[in-house]
């Protein structure tokens, strides 16, 4: 297992170094820069020419990046807005807790329902209810993360005015923006889990348990639920690193200060800085979370862990 984690640690250095020279890539490839995004079009193409060189922009694309590295290995310094002149690392501070409650409240949301439902679709299997759940579940994937957002502001926001528009002053503005991302994602996890169930059902193990007389109750949480939780968690594993990532849409339009509209302004600003730095740490979050989850398997299925050895 040692060894194991050693080389799943080596493999994460290298993923990250990558990331962040395809991130570097892909910005200077596109049109303009911060200088120009700053100075504006009414200014000279010498004065844009004496912003670029002041900010570090008239160096070459590895250069910059092989600065970049040797300030995040030495001192651990993920530079300074291009925009702005603050700290990276104390922006990524600021709005990372945004993200985090965000993702975790909604995964956790999403994992008990999913749970719940998938469970009884599958004791329920072929009846009416199971139907109308799996029907539901089909039209909970279909629907767009914006278009539900949308809704659920018109419902709750504006005609009701139960919740709060837009902000993140207290926890009832995480309310709606929660239930948004918890959706779509509470409908895979029960056809994952009502799947699984039933493939379980009939499984040798639970038959030979059945026939010991053991409870009903053990065997669906001993045997079937611990068996058909691989995966989901394989699922959850990379959901959540998508929510942390990828939950700009449901931030922009409920007004929440996270990572994604960092990520989305710092685009537009060409703010590189930002951009990478933001860009690594959801990319080290999501490596981190594959560990949990290959740590997760291992307890779940005794026979992973002992092949990682």
């Amino acid at each position: 297992m040692p060894r194991h984690l050693a080389r799943r640690l080596a493999g994460t250095l290298i993923t990250l170094i990558v990331v962040g020279f395809v991130t570097f890539v892909a910005l200077d490839a596109t049109p303009g820069d911060a200088a120009s995004a700053l100075i504006g079009e009414s200014a000279s193409q010498a004065q844009l020419q004496v912003l670029r060189a002041q900010m570090g922009l008239d160096q070459p694309l590895v250069a910059r990046y092989a600065t970049f590295l040797t300030n995040l290995v030495s001192r651990g310094n993920l530079g300074q807005s291009l925009v702005n002149s603050r700290a990276v690392s104390g922006l990524l501070i600021e709005r990372l807790p945004y993200t985090l409650i965000l993702a975790f409240t909604a995964t956790t949301l999403a994992v008990s329902i999913g749970l719940t439902l998938g469970m009884i679709a599958a004791t329920r299997a072929g009846s009416r209810l199971d139907t109308a759940l799996m029907s539901g579940a089909a039209v909970s994937l279909a629907v767009p993360t914006f278009w539900s957002a949308l809704v659920l502001l018109l419902i709750f926001s504006v005609n009701l005015r139960w919740l709060p528009v837009v902000g993140a002053e207290s926890p009832r503005h995480f309310i709606l923006p929660v239930i948004t991302l918890a959706l779509p994602t509470s409908a895979i996890i029960a056809r994952m889990i009502r799947a699984s169930l039933l493939d379980v059902f009939g499984a040798d193990y639970v038959r030979t348990a059945h026939a010991k007389g053991v409870a009903p109750r053990p065997v669906l949480t001993r045997h079937i639920l611990r068996n058909s939780l691989i995966p989901v968690v394989t699922m959850l594993g990379l959901h959540l690193g998508h929510l942390l990532g990828g939950a700009f849409i449901v931030e922009t339009i409920f007004g929440l200060p996270g990572l994604g509209r960092l990520i989305v302004q710092a685009i537009f600003d060409r703010d590189e800085p930002v951009v990478l730095g933001a860009t690594l740490l959801i990319a080290a979050m999501y490596l981190a979370i594959n560990l949990l989850v290959d740590v997760a398997h291992g307890w779940l299925d005794p026979q992973v862990a002992h092949e990682a050895v």
